[in-house]
């Protein structure tokens, strides 16, 4: 069961939250998750993203380069 997001119902011009696949990174090769980590990492320290967001967006990202 998913919850409703109230701000994304009040807060129209927020940019929505991609949603991820039925993937962790513990599904990744070591490779990848090497990837994954780094970018997660830039993104909390350097973007100041909270740490959940940071790692939310560097599994779309590693995600996106595994397909090229």
């Amino acid at each position: 069961m998913e919850l409703l997001d109230l701000d994304d119902i009040f807060d129209d011009d927020r940019p929505a939250v991609p949603r991820l696949p039925d993937l962790s990174p513990d599904d990744l090769s070591p490779e990848w998750w090497e990837v994954y980590h780094e970018r997660a990492a830039i993104r909390e320290w350097c973007g100041g993203l909270p740490r959940e967001l940071a790692e939310h967006y560097a599994l779309i990202d590693t995600l996106e380069q595994m397909k090229h």
